[in-house]
């Protein structure tokens, strides 16, 4: 969007929500049912969304208020400018930054089961670096349990991998 308009949630907002847009990935794998392309696009959509989403709440909470939109390679660059261990989730911030609205909006890509595991894989490795449950510890006792432990990424990890084994004929 262009004028430079800002982001105006809180930190708080916008951790709250990256685990909406993760809890919307795993009502869709825990349905049971394999995921179609419009599934997956669906997935991924809110998997970027939810990266995003941690990106931009880390840095309100340093002090920096990003610009509206949805590079998640601009926002990791400033993050690592506070924080230089965000150079070791490069390769996913890559991986998911494709996944932007230009790919959610049509049925032209593939995204094979293996690509959707290493999707998922890459969510998993942005969203439990150390910095983003540092920040969680700031909240309280209560916010910090809101924060989504690795297991909950394995578990959704192996969920969509059984329904895949299932669903072949």
């Amino acid at each position: 969007m262009k004028g430079n308009k800002k982001v105006t949630e809180t930190p708080f907002e916008l951790f709250t929500l990256a685990n909406a847009d993760i809890g919307i990935i795993r009502v869709m794998i825990e349905s049971g049912k394999n995921l179609d392309l419009s599934d997956r696009i669906l997935c991924t959509s809110h998997g970027q969304l939810a990266i995003e989403k941690m990106l931009k709440g880390f840095l309100r909470l340093n002090g920096i208020i990003p610009e509206w939109g949805h590079n998640l390679e601009k926002y990791n660059n400033e993050c690592i400018k506070i924080d230089n261990s965000f150079e070791k989730i490069i390769t996913d911030i890559e991986n998911l930054n494709k996944y932007t609205a230009s790919r959610k909006y049509t049925l032209k890509y593939e995204i094979d089961d293996e690509e959707f595991e290493d999707t998922l894989k890459s969510i998993k490795n942005v969203y439990t670096h150390k910095p983003f449950y540092a920040k969680w510890e700031g909240f309280s006792f209560e916010s910090l349990s809101n924060f989504i432990k690795p297991e909950y990424f394995d578990n959704m990890i192996e969920r969509f991998k059984i329904t895949c084994n299932n669903n072949i004929v």
